[in-house]
């Protein structure tokens, strides 16, 4: 901010470009465990959901017992 209190263009352009350049910030360097942590999560969902629809489907489906004469 300049010593008059306004904010201009150049000092929001300066700031962005003070964030954005640094490619080693906190996002990029945490980056490897959250994508760690999002596969685990997206395979335990995965395992839950079949699980269940595999005992669900095992509730609902009848049983034919075939007998011969």
């Amino acid at each position: 901010m300049n010593t008059d209190g306004q904010v201009k263009r150049e000092d929001i352009e300066e700031e962005l470009r003070a964030v954005l350049a640094t490619p080693d910030g906190p996002v990029a360097s945490a980056r490897p465990r959250i994508l760690g942590i999002a596969v685990v999560v997206v395979a335990a969902v995965s395992v839950a959901a079949y699980v269940i629809g595999r005992r669900a489907g095992r509730q609902r489906s009848t049983v034919v017992e075939v007998r011969r004469v």
